[in-house]
């Protein structure tokens, strides 16, 4: 390759330019970083102004989730773990199961008024990594255990979740399908 034709200016000339449009986008944005900096540290009312704001909102939204807890637990008068393990029976699930995972939701996520089969587990706070997680203690607390390619279809309601637990095999009757097979 031949060095000598290549026109070594325009190289440099474009670098140099570059180099001043990196430059000038790196003076604005520090000059930005230092306006906000200065709003912060200089115009105290503005920013005690957006401290409050912010405030008013998170104690707005505390105040609307208490009062939708309350009225759930109004609402829900007289139903309670009994009467949910007695409606889970009624329909053919096992009460042991129903139990255990009422006890869960309710204990492990702090829900303070009554729960209900047709509840969204969701609506709950209960995320799907956190019924991913609660599963295996569910079963292992049951005596139950996962069945190894058994599909786990999206559990939405906690009565999905209380016939996923209970449509696992009791730990002793895998076993003994094992030996038998």
């Amino acid at each position: 390759m031949d060095l000598s034709n290549i026109d070594w200016n325009a190289y440099w000339n474009q670098a140099v330019q570059y180099w001043a449009a990196v430059s000038q986008s790196w003076a604005q944005l520090t000059h930005s970083c230092d306006q906000v900096t200065h709003w912060m540290m200089n115009d105290g009312l503005s920013c005690t102004v957006f401290l409050i704001f912010i405030a008013v909102c998170y104690a707005v939204v505390a105040y609307v989730a208490h009062g939708q807890k309350r009225q759930l637990a109004e609402c829900r008068t007289g139903y309670g773990e009994e009467r949910f393990v007695q409606e889970m029976s009624a329909a053919g699930h096992d009460a042991e199961v129903a139990r255990t995972v009422y006890q869960y939701i309710e204990d492990m996520h702090n829900i303070d008024f009554p729960i209900l089969p047709s509840d969204d587990l969701y609506m709950l706070g209960i995320t799907d990594d956190a019924v991913r997680r609660a599963t295996p203690l569910l079963l292992q607390a049951l005596g139950r255990e996962a069945q190894i390619g058994r599909l786990m279809k999206p559990l939405t309601t906690v009565e999905d979740l209380v016939k996923f637990v209970a449509e696992a095999p009791r730990v002793a009757e895998y076993v003994w399908e094992m030996q038998t097979a």
